[in-house]
């Protein structure tokens, strides 16, 4: 992987991160969240949907934000969570 692809990776996930922090818990950190989120705990539907919402009051560009939904959905796939294509279609709304 290229280096600056890796830094915008990383940034992309911190900021993932950061809204996990804020939404559930100053001291939820990404690893205990995905725990819970094998556990049944959270609804990871619900959890993308807010996370576009948060992306969305933050005033990124509409590009910006997919890319960043895309990259934790990515994140959460790699760590066994399944996301099934169809659902996140009709239950995460995208902006246009």
């Amino acid at each position: 992987m290229n280096k600056q692809t890796a830094n915008e990776y990383n940034t992309r996930l911190s900021n993932f991160e950061k809204f996990v922090r804020s939404q559930y818990g100053s001291n939820n950190n990404l690893d205990r969240f995905l725990k819970e989120l094998k556990e049944g705990k959270f609804d990871v539907y619900e959890t993308l949907g807010d996370y576009c919402i948060y992306l969305q009051n933050s005033n990124i560009h509409t590009s910006t934000l997919k890319q960043r939904i895309v990259t934790a959905k990515n994140f959460l796939e790699f760590n066994d969570i399944d996301i099934s294509p169809r659902k996140f279609k009709i239950k995460v709304k995208l902006p246009k």
